[in-house]
């Protein structure tokens, strides 16, 4: 019995310790930290409220704004000036088109020196590809002080 309530013990803890290193918000406010230059915000995915909400409160007076679209119910409300969708997932749907397209003319508007923080969590990469074919048609054209990584791997980001 003593064995078997040290475990529950030593299990609960563990699970307690993973979600907060896996929380979005956490992971998100780690990787700004030392970032000190203004930036635009652009959250897709189920998580995104809470990672653009993270990033807003990083950034602070050097958020200049941006775009969140995250699944039907995920908003949690306005954050500062940034325009929040909330659109169908996984299937895009009418608002996830609109969402799209809002993103593209928005960011599309600023110039090559603006800073871009994209953050994407789940299926927000199930959505790019409108963005990405809009943005990217011949990469030969991105400017090379443009650097672009993508990585799909949460691992990668904690």
């Amino acid at each position: 019995m003593i064995m078997s309530t040290k475990l529950r013990k030593d299990a609960h803890f563990i699970i307690e310790e993973t979600l907060k290193e896996i929380n979005p918000h956490k992971a998100v406010g780690d990787a700004l930290k030392g970032f000190s230059k203004s930036a635009y915000i652009f959250a897709i995915g189920k998580a995104s409220w809470t990672m653009a909400n993270a990033a807003y409160e990083a950034l602070g007076a050097r958020a200049l704004g941006g775009v969140v679209i995250t699944k039907y119910d995920h908003s949690l409300g306005a954050i500062g000036d940034l325009r929040i969708f909330e659109a169908g997932h996984p299937l895009l749907d009418e608002n996830g088109v609109a969402a799209s397209e809002y993103a593209i003319d928005y960011f599309g508007a600023l110039s090559e020196s603006d800073n871009i923080i994209f953050l994407i969590s789940g299926g927000g990469r199930d959505n790019l590809q409108k963005i990405v074919r809009a943005w990217l048609p011949d990469t030969s054209k991105i400017p090379s002080n443009i650097k672009i990584k993508i990585d799909v791997n949460p691992q990668n980001f904690m």
